[in-house]
């Protein structure tokens, strides 16, 4: 469960009804307008200062405010769209959206943090049993 708070602290003191409001695990958490530039979700993280080490770029959430006053939840893993560029992954921004990227479980960070030693000791498992079967 992700407690979402109603409005993150803006360091810069900026409230309007442009805002896009980004908080979880980035570097600069708070409101920021709608500019030139950053249209889409990995944009605004990024000019939240990007992502923080512990942060679980696979989970992303990106809130929008419906007419009827409910919040349309979309879950977004921006890893995929780094790796195939798919934009949608990366949906664009509107006008009153939440951003909130969450952190990694220990077990997903130690994993992630170990992947090259974990893919080594993978292909020389293989390697061994390819070896005694033949």
């Amino acid at each position: 469960t992700v407690e979402v708070p109603r409005r993150p602290v803006n360091p810069a003191g900026y409230v309007g009804s442009d805002g896009i409001y980004v908080f979880g695990q980035v570097l600069r958490p708070g409101v920021y307008r709608v500019e030139a530039g950053a249209r889409d979700v990995l944009g605004f993280i990024l000019q939240a200062g990007g992502p923080l080490p512990e942060a679980d770029m696979e989970e992303v959430v990106l809130l929008r405010p419906r007419p009827d006053g409910s919040l349309l939840r979309l879950e977004m893993n921006l890893e995929e769209y780094l790796a195939d560029a798919d934009d949608s992954h990366n949906p664009d921004i509107q006008a009153g959206d939440t951003i909130f990227v969450p952190r990694q479980t220990a077990l997903m960070g130690l994993i992630r943090s170990n992947l090259g030693i974990l893919t080594t000791l993978a292909t020389l498992a293989t390697t061994i049993i390819l070896l005694r079967n033949n």
